[in-house]
């Protein structure tokens, strides 16, 4: 439910000021708002005498459209309705009925042989038994009628009484993942059947009406779940209703995971810059660092990337920009490049922490594993790791991993014990192809003496000499990235 509290905002030119206390200038200002849920679809229930509830009981079968503009998952359906006449089941207890949802494509009607839109191929169904939601009173001392469209039968005295039923998706072992965004929005139709425990014929559940209306028609049929066929039937208010023949749509509401992001907190040390607790900022102190994401400047390399990623200015703790990339697999030995789901450039600090551009905040990633959470990082002149297990998950919504604790931390223990109990990626791939070998000599001999933001600079000190060579290629050649293609 909603609930309404208080925002405090403080304005002055002292900053990091607390809720109260003095300030030396400035203003403060509250204001009233009003917090509930993470809805991204919304339909509420018609309480007034126009309400109508649509028999859904089994075996007629209801469905109604709505429109996805973030990818996650759905966290929460919540379904209003009415018992024909009060009768809920046993006329006692009105959670004593199994409650099938399911989620189905959307058919539009441009594509569909009945002209207007309705369910395509079910994408989720699950079946939910007493205990599995819950039930409250909406509203009470209501007149609202009843329409069973299969009769078909309209009763302008249906009932009184609205129920809410929420179901939680969290608890399932596989909710839906809706795949919808802002500028590539996407249809889905939900379907609601109710069979009651009660084998009274009077005891039916209605699917409450909405005044809010979306896109076509709410459909109906006669069938049961999983339901595939095309036999929907567009409802409209039946004759006898004040809205005859106008369009039918019902009370639902849709919750998912705020905006569909996860974060990710990670930790990892390259060896070249590494001087045995932390890492050297020289290409930072230097001004050398590009503002931009350098992984777009070899197509041939593995971590060949062409994000956008820039800012205004490095910060001032980044050793370098570093590649991070996310796969979805069952284990870490399957976790192919195939299964890479998102990749973001960011900032490798010099302790160690991988942050977004900002310098500070954890990455952010619009993503949903249906697996497991396997993450990769990539450096353009160190070899890339695989993390040996999935990324923990301290709290909903947020990834850690931390690869510096041990050399079992990286898949097949890819990566070089740097003393003291710390590990680290290899260095010394400057011929990008995540081997360390000849081409990687022969590539630092082209830019042996020079100086910049370099390939071949693989102790990123800013020379590519003889250091790069003797302390870092000569130890690791022949090692090669343990990272499945």
């Amino acid at each position: 439910g909603y609930m309404t509290t208080f925002a405090r905002f403080r304005f002055s030119t002292v900053q990091g000021l607390s809720f109260t206390g003095q300030a030396p200038d400035g203003e403060v200002e509250d204001y009233e708002v009003e917090i509930g849920p993470a809805y991204k679809w919304l339909q509420e229930p018609d309480l007034s005498n126009m309400g109508m509830d649509v028999n859904a009981t089994m075996p007629n079968l209801l469905a109604d459209d709505f429109r996805c503009t973030t990818t996650g998952p759905l966290t929460k359906i919540t379904v209003w309705g009415s018992w024909f006449k009060d009768h809920i089941p046993w006329h006692e207890d009105p959670s004593d009925v199994i409650f099938t949802l399911s989620i189905h494509e959307d058919i539009p009607a441009d594509q569909s042989p009945t002209g207007y839109s309705m369910p395509g191929n079910t994408i989720w169904i699950h079946t939910f038994y007493q205990g599995d939601f819950t039930t409250e009173v909406e509203a009470s001392g209501l007149l609202e009628g009843w329409y069973d469209p299969a009769l078909p039968l309209f009763d302008p005295s249906g009932d009184t009484v609205c129920w809410k039923y929420t179901f939680d998706l969290q608890q399932l072992s596989e909710p839906f993942i809706q795949t919808g965004t802002p500028d590539e929005p996407v249809i889905y139709w939900l379907d609601v059947q109710a069979q009651p425990l009660d084998q009274d014929p009077e005891c039916m559940f209605g699917w409450k009406t909405s005044q809010q209306h979306f896109n076509d028609d709410a459909v109906w049929t006669v069938g049961t779940e999983p339901y595939n066929d095309s036999d929907w039937n567009e409802l409209h208010y039946p004759a006898g209703h004040p809205l005859e023949g106008q369009s039918v749509d019902l009370a639902f509401s849709i919750e998912g995971l705020e905006d569909g992001f996860i974060l990710v907190d990670l930790k990892a040390f390259l060896e070249g810059p590494f001087n045995g607790t932390t890492m050297s900022n020289d290409l930072n102190d230097a001004g050398l660092i590009p503002v931009d994401q350098p992984y777009d400047m070899d197509a041939t390399a593995k971590w060949y990337y062409t994000g956008s990623e820039t800012v205004f200015g490095v910060p001032s703790d980044a050793t370098d920009w570093i590649l991070v990339e996310l796969r979805d697999a069952s284990s870490a030995s399957t976790a192919y490049g195939s299964t890479m789901i998102a990749q973001k450039a960011a900032f490798i600090l010099n302790n160690g922490s991988i942050v977004a551009t900002d310098g500070s905040s954890m990455l952010k990633f619009y993503v949903n594993f249906v697996n497991n959470a396997y993450v990769v990082l990539w450096h353009r002149n160190h070899l890339g790791v695989l993390s040996n297990a999935p990324m923990n998950q301290p709290w909903p919504g947020v990834y850690t991993y931390d690869f510096t604790t041990g050399a079992g931390q990286a898949y097949n223990n890819g990566q070089k014990d740097l003393g003291g109990g710390i590990y680290g990626m290899f260095g010394g791939d400057g011929n990008p192809d995540e081997l360390i070998d000849n081409n990687d000599k022969a590539a630092w001999k082209l830019e042996a003496g020079t100086a910049g933001y370099l390939q071949n600079d693989y102790n990123l000190d800013t020379q590519v000499d003889n250091k790069d060579k003797n302390d870092i290629w000569v130890p690791n050649e022949t090692t090669g990235t343990q990272v499945p293609n």
